[in-house]
């Protein structure tokens, strides 16, 4: 399916994918209190652990709704809140198909945490994105 973006668009994509990664990268290191030398290993994870769901989940994701003209507001936060808890629901299929746990419901039910806070990371990254680019992207569709 060929892209209806122009060139500028595509730029302005790029842009704007650029800064949730960094802004998974500071929550991350946020997360640990008091900050120490491990709130660095937490920001440098969440910042690769971003990055990766950015570039392979995210932009794929971008494009198709760009393509249909739907990229606005909403559909960006909801899928930054959904995109944000790759990390838990990969957490949630180990524990549940790696056969080492002898009580799956409790081991899952104590990922709540894991998915509130990637839920927050997720929403506040796309929130990024689009501060950066989404709004221009949603304005020149109209």
């Amino acid at each position: 399916m060929p892209t209806t973006l122009s060139r500028s668009d595509e730029q302005l994509i790029t842009k704007g994918l650029l800064v949730p990664p960094v802004i998974a990268g500071i929550l991350g290191s946020l997360l640990v209190v008091p900050a120490s030398g491990l709130a660095i290993v937490f920001g440098v994870l969440f910042a690769l652990t971003g990055t990766l769901i950015t570039f392979c989940a995210a932009y794929p994701l971008l494009l198709w709704f760009a393509r249909r003209g739907q990229v606005t507001l909403p559909v960006v936060l909801v899928c930054g809140a959904g995109l944000g808890n790759i990390p838990a629901a990969i957490a949630a299929l180990a524990i549940t198909f790696g056969g080492r746990s002898t009580n799956i419901a409790g081991d899952l039910w104590n990922l709540r945490r894991s998915m509130a806070v990637g839920a927050f990371v997720g929403l506040l990254s796309a929130a990024s994105f689009w501060a950066v680019s989404g709004r221009h992207l949603d304005a020149a569709r109209r």
